[in-house]
């Protein structure tokens, strides 16, 4: 009896180490893809912008909204600046 609660003990272990690892898988992917369609909506946002056009993002297709791409793009602007001088890190490593 004992070795057969150690046998599903294991098999219990392996199936949430597996169930685990796809979980991680589908969180990466879910992430990068929220990352590219941030990107997007920030690039069509900026070219609505720029034509004095108002833009809602939902027209799109996109779950973001406006206020959220504003404040992506800000912090995308202030990266640039930031990495942009002599001292920046990634400078050294070109």
């Amino acid at each position: 009896m004992l070795a057969n609660v150690s046998i599903y003990e294991q098999r219990l272990a392996r199936f949430f180490d597996r169930t685990l690892k796809q979980l991680r898988e589908i969180q990466a992917e879910r992430r990068e893809h929220e990352r590219r369609e941030k990107i997007a909506a920030a690039q069509i946002l900026e070219m609505h912008k720029s034509r004095e056009i108002p833009y809602d993002p939902a027209q799109d297709g996109f779950v973001f909204s406006t206020a959220e791409i504003q404040t992506y793009i800000q912090r995308r602007d202030r990266l640039v600046e930031a990495y942009s001088g002599p001292e920046c890190p990634l400078a050294a490593a070109s």
